[in-house]
């Protein structure tokens, strides 16, 4: 395999476990966020807002779940194994 191939192959990686990290951890700053909520801290004066805030995160949340296994899939889809034999062809 060409070197520019390999080069593609290794960014186009990194690129997708740099997404999953920033999708995942978005994920958990959302799940600290609605704790917070939920435990009443800093919504006494404005339950409405709590609540849609709540709302906008589980949306959220929702999406970057869904986002991140449908890449987690395919980036973790080989055995260990199998990523290493491909790793080294490429």
């Amino acid at each position: 395999m060409r070197r520019g191939s390999w080069n593609t192959a290794v960014r186009r990686q990194i690129s997708d476990l740099g997404h999953l990290e920033s999708w995942l951890g978005d994920d958990h700053n959302l799940v600290v966020l609605r704790t917070h909520i939920d435990n009443g801290h800093g919504v006494n004066r404005q339950p409405t807002s709590a609540t849609r805030v709540t709302q906008l995160a589980n949306r959220r949340q929702h999406d970057l779940r869904r986002r991140a296994l449908a890449l987690a899939t395919s980036v973790f889809d080989d055995s260990p194994k199998k990523f290493a034999k491909r790793f080294q062809q490429l």
